[in-house]
């Protein structure tokens, strides 16, 4: 008899152990899932967070070398190019400092902080040779405090380059035709430019900037186009190419020329 019960205990504590497996085998999957739900809650608005701050940071990137490159034709002058860069500059930082006030405001209740790191002197404006290019490079560094997260870094670039073919300049009578290469950051080609996205003014002989008539602009793919432009009898031998893309940011080649 105490042999039989021996057994019987044993084979309760196997039964009851199955059971238990079998219990703890159909609630794992749920535990499994409520880890993935709760790991879902903690981390997706940081990633959401992150994303929007990226997108916004590069959109404003955009609008800030605008402003800079506009802001250095206008204040541009032969004899003082360091002042039109230092005004480019300027420009572009107050608006990426405001920026970064509205966000972090914005994002206050998820302990967003924000860190920049500049290369160089943050814009970089090369015009006035037969390539021209505008260009601003900055990193962002986020910090999502609420979520433990730290450090999430970007780097972010944004470019607008004309390089014009030497090669390709013709003059017959009173018309130049050349072609030229447009590109943005990462060599990506510029596939939108249009007539009036282009002013050309050339060098009159009485040392005046005129304006050319533009006749034709046709686009032959991978940023090539191949522009056709009239100047007036008192050509002196160079002209420049004023040149903005749909984000605004300009550029300006010059060209010299035999007469």
């Amino acid at each position: 008899m105490r042999a039989t019960g021996k057994k019987s205990r044993g084979q309760f504590i196997i039964i009851t152990a199955f059971f238990i497996a079998i219990i703890m085998l159909s609630i794992l999957p749920r535990v499994y899932f409520l880890g993935l739900q709760y790991r879902y809650i903690q981390y997706e608005p940081f990633k959401e967070i992150a994303d929007n701050v990226n997108s916004d940071f590069e959109r404003v990137l955009e609008r800030s070398l605008s402003i800079a490159s506009l802001k250095y034709n206008e204040t541009f002058h032969e004899t003082n190019a360091t002042y039109a860069d230092l005004m480019a500059r300027s420009a572009a930082h107050d608006l990426i400092s405001k920026w970064v006030s509205t966000v972090v405001k914005a994002y206050a209740g998820h302990g967003l902080q924000i860190e920049l790191i500049s290369y160089g002197n943050l814009t970089n404006i090369e015009w006035f040779e037969l390539t021209a290019n505008s260009t601003i490079k900055e990193k962002i560094r986020l910090n999502l405090t609420s979520y433990g997260l730290y450090g999430c870094e970007r780097l972010v670039s944004v470019e607008f380059r004309v390089a014009v073919d030497e090669s390709s300049i013709t003059i017959l009578d009173s018309t130049i035709t050349l072609n030229f290469t447009a590109t943005k950051e990462n060599r990506e080609p510029v596939t939108t430019l249009t007539e009036s996205s282009l002013r050309i003014l050339y060098f009159a002989n009485d040392s005046t900037w005129k304006e050319a008539n533009i006749t034709s602009l046709s686009y032959y793919g991978l940023g090539v186009y191949e522009v056709s432009f009239s100047v007036g009898d008192d050509y002196d031998g160079k002209f420049r190419m004023y040149i903005i893309d749909d984000r605004k940011i300009m550029v300006i080649n010059e060209v010299i020329t035999s007469t």
